[in-house]
């Protein structure tokens, strides 16, 4: 599976008393694979503007220069024979700081 986004997004407080003008991007690619009882998923994602959480919140700093973000997750699930499913899992997701975020910590 995979799927991409892009955005114009205008209206952004440059830091220096006007607007900037930007897009914002991201792709995520995923696969899923079952064997016997066994289930294996493995998801990432990479971006530049479109923030964390919520769709475009904090994708861009105090200047308007776009963050760049990535994450993913990897699963690994088992079905018992009485047909409980264990499962384990990890994920990350990361929103990179800008010059511009400096000291804002």
């Amino acid at each position: 599976m995979g799927g991409a986004f892009s955005q114009d997004v205008t209206g952004i407080d440059n830091g220096a008393g006007g607007t900037t003008d930007s897009d914002a991007t991201a792709f995520e690619v995923g696969v899923s694979t079952s064997i016997y009882n066994i289930n294996l998923v493995a998801y990432g994602y990479s971006g530049e503007g479109v923030g964390t959480t919520g769709m475009l919140s904090q994708g861009f700093d105090a200047t308007g220069k776009k963050r760049d973000s990535d994450g993913g997750y990897v699963q690994a699930t088992y079905v018992i024979p009485m047909g409980t499913k264990l499962g384990v899992s990890y994920g990350v997701s990361k929103l990179d700081d800008n010059t511009a975020d400096a000291g804002l910590t």
